[in-house]
């Protein structure tokens, strides 16, 4: 679908490392490593910018976004039989970050043909999400909103009939073989 109604979502992701470390000879025998290293990691799973950037207000009257802008998420406009379209607008708005610190320490002691090494590490690890979904809006329908309100509580059948096997009383395309396409206009009038 074209922007802005399109659900497309952009994931483009990127990291960085850095590392710092410093080894040092306290004795000919005796060697001392520590360190500190940050990776930052992003992973949008967003909708475009221009998406999220829309002028809702400005081009389609639209009020009720948080953010200020973008264009609304519109769900409900089809059905369990395959009518209607798919949901359109953004689909998600998060940036998720992760980032994770380490702290080595560590020394190291050399004997004759052996060595012995102790240290410990310090982790932290964080996730972080800055999500803005559903923030632009969500207008979400109900085909029970332009239904007739008898259909919403009762079954519709043709009782003990069956349009299929009985020829004499029904017409049938699926029987028959023959192709058929069907075109309803529903006119809802509130008194």
């Amino acid at each position: 679908m074209p922007s802005p109604i399109t659900a497309v979502r952009d994931q483009r992701t990127y990291s960085y490392t850095t590392r710092l470390n410093y080894d040092h000879s306290i004795t000919p025998r005796l060697l001392l490593h520590t360190g500190a290293g940050f990776l930052r990691f992003l992973n949008p799973d967003s909708a475009p910018a221009d998406v999220l950037e829309f002028d809702a207000l400005g081009k389609l009257g639209f009020r009720g976004s948080s953010t200020g802008g973008g264009f609304p998420r519109i769900t409900g406009i089809s059905n369990a039989l395959g009518g209607g379209m798919f949901n359109i607008g953004p689909a998600n708005a998060n940036y998720y970050w992760v980032g994770k610190l380490t702290v080595p320490l560590s020394v190291t002691y050399v004997r004759d043909n052996h060595t012995y090494k102790a240290g410990a590490e310090y982790r932290l690890e964080s996730y972080t999400d800055r999500n803005t979904r559903g923030a632009s809006g969500v207008l979400a329908f109900s085909s029970n909103q332009t239904a007739m309100p008898y259909l919403q509580t009762t079954n519709v059948s043709g009782g003990n009939w069956c349009t299929f096997a009985d020829r004499e009383r029904f017409f049938s395309h699926r029987r028959d073989g023959k192709g058929g396409r069907l075109a309803a206009l529903i006119w809802r009038r509130e008194y």
